[in-house]
């Protein structure tokens, strides 16, 4: 047995097996967990290239090396771009790049043959193997929404699609055409493998609040709280704390907190926030900069401020005050007076609580969002889960997402395609 033949049958059973593992894993997991498959591909792909190179390719090695690497070269490049301007995720990058390395050649002679384009230019780029790998893949994803529209044709006469939904009706035809409609009781918060659709407007709040609450928050707050919490928080905290704080809320003007939350937002946003995780127990930080001006106790007491800046976790009871912006989810009761800003979903009952300020009256509300491009994967999993809670916390029946496309999968087909026909685009033109 040859080593051409031996080439021609492992090269395409490692690829497709890589393929498989990684494309189930990409449907049921939104993701390449085990990303070892990536690098496999890799190492095969240099082991056998070089083999071929000693073994097959004689006199014409040089030719041959050059074609191996135009191929790497291009699927690099196509994977980068397609990654930066937001057309998929990293795991189709990293596919894309594996497959260049594991195929710079076809494995073995396709129904298309080379002759159909003979310039130089089409047969180093067009006709390259992660070329029509890649315009195979695009070409299925064609049918993709065909699936999409009969499914929802199907649903649409058992139910309305976009009832209690505000949209417009050009909405309306893309979440037709691109998402669909799930019951919002079916949906596992462990395996959100979608993106969301829908979501709700924000309530505001800007004022002053004293008393109790017991409930469910999840949003902004910025200003300043002193009292007690006592439950789950999970989130994004920023600005300072005071351990021993009574009787030093009223000591600093409304005006002047007003006038700093909004500064205090934008600081906020505009910071890069690679932080840790901290400890539950808020360990301090001297600061010599709070964010408002320095508190000061009649009392005597102790004013030190402690800077806080960082991801958190924290469950139990934490009592004092704090300054500055708190973004994330909470659970539990809180005790005491907030002056500032809350933006946000918030869900509860008070049964001594008073408020003085204005609200945005918003009534619960739910719009269609069509999103463009990709997000952070932290970024995207807070925001579905607050999606979750408030479809859950409102009662809301059904949900429109967009299922995601699991371009390995279509990857892994356009390949099967590939080594039947080669690049598929210039078969059907050249018929």
């Amino acid at each position: 047995m040859s080593f051409e033949l031996v080439y021609s049958i492992i090269i395409p059973t490692l690829t497709v097996s890589a393929l498989l593992y990684a494309a189930i894993q990409d449907i049921l997991y939104r993701e390449v967990r085990r990303e070892f498959v990536w690098l496999l591909m890799v190492i095969f792909g240099v082991i056998f290239n070089t083999l071929y190179l000693l073994f097959v390719a004689g006199d014409q090695w040089t030719n041959i090396l050059l074609e191996m690497l135009m191929t790497i070269v291009i699927g690099f490049v196509l994977g980068f771009v397609l990654f930066y301007i937001g057309f998929w995720g990293g795991a189709d990058t990293k596919a894309l790049w594996s497959l260049s390395i594991l195929n710079p050649l076809a494995p073995f002679p396709n129904l298309l043959g080379s002759e159909i384009i003979s310039l130089p230019f089409f047969s180093l780029v067009f006709e390259s193997s992660v070329f029509a790998i890649l315009v195979n893949s695009s070409l299925l994803t064609i049918f993709y929404p065909l699936v999409l529209v009969i499914i929802n044709v199907i649903k649409a006469k058992n139910y309305s699609l976009f009832a209690n939904v505000q949209a417009s009706r050009w909405d309306k035809i893309r979440c037709f055409i691109f998402g669909t409609s799930i019951s919002v009781e079916k949906i596992n918060e462990k395996k959100l493998h979608f993106d969301f659709l829908e979501e709700l407007h924000e309530k505001e709040f800007r004022g002053k609040f004293g008393g109790d609450f017991e409930g469910k928050l999840d949003g902004t707050l910025i200003g300043l709280f002193e009292g007690e919490i006592n439950g789950e928080f999970q989130g994004q905290i920023n600005g300072e704390l005071l351990r021993d704080s009574s009787g030093m809320f009223d000591t600093v003007p409304e005006q002047e907190i007003f006038s700093a939350t909004d500064e205090l937002a934008q600081k906020f946003w505009n910071e890069e926030r690679g932080f840790s995780v901290l400890d539950p127990s808020l360990t301090k930080e001297e600061s010599s900069s709070p964010f408002f001006p320095p508190l000061s106790s009649s009392k005597g007491s102790d004013t030190t401020h402690s800077k806080i800046a960082g991801d958190i976790f924290h469950q139990g009871k934490v009592k004092g005050l704090f300054q500055g912006v708190l973004q994330g989810s909470f659970q539990g009761q809180l005790t005491g007076k907030f002056l500032g800003r809350l933006k946000g979903d918030f869900i509860g009952k008070s049964k001594k609580g008073k408020i003085e300020g204005s609200t945005n009256n918003i009534k619960d509300q739910w719009q269609i969002t069509m999103r463009l491009g990709l997000e952070e994967e932290e970024v995207m999993d807070r925001r579905l889960q607050k999606t979750l809670w408030q479809l859950r916390a409102h009662n809301k029946k059904t949900v429109w997402i967009t299922p995601g496309l699991p371009f390995v999968f279509f990857m892994l087909l356009g390949y099967g395609l590939y080594l039947l026909f080669g690049n598929l685009a210039l078969l059907i033109f050249s018929l």
